[in-house]
């Protein structure tokens, strides 16, 4: 069995996410769909920003879906889980919730690095596509690598 390691960091892990989900979108059989994990459809698979990382990160993935017609975080580790977990509260822009599914408390700034980041994700959060702009994302990532998050 492979063990898939991913990032510990907020700023790191949300990184994955947007390389991740931008290269599944340049493949003609991903396509993104905020509202699933890893789903299988007749041309290919739809993933959310946390199933393009299981899709990209995690081999087994790609094998359970040659039995199964979705994967979701809880059928992987509990550490993948988790940070799957968090990849899809920062996607919403709650990015104190990804924190606490680490397990980490916040000093004061971190605390109003995650309340920045968490601001400018819903201000440009869009429903209809079920995120922000991956431009928005990377604003919160340089926001969370300021406070070492």
């Amino acid at each position: 069995m492979t063990f898939t390691r991913l990032p510990n960091k907020l700023s790191s892990l949300l990184r994955v996410a947007i390389e991740d989900s931008k290269a599944v979108q340049r493949r003609k059989n991903v396509s993104l769909n905020m509202t699933l994990w890893v789903e299988s459809d007749n041309d290919g698979w739809q993933v959310c920003m946390a199933g393009a990382v299981m899709l990209r990160r995690i081999p087994r993935v790609e094998q359970m879906l040659k039995t199964y017609d979705c994967v979701y975080p809880e059928e992987l580790s509990d550490s993948l889980c988790k940070k799957l977990l968090a990849i899809n509260e920062m996607r919403e822009g709650r990015f104190d919730y990804a924190l606490r599914l680490h397990g980490f408390r916040p000093d004061e700034k971190q605390s109003n690095a995650l309340n920045q980041a968490s601001h400018i994700v819903r201000s440009d959060y869009v429903g209809s596509v079920g995120r922000a702009p991956w431009k928005t994302y990377t604003r919160a990532i340089s926001i969370l690598k300021k406070a070492g998050l």
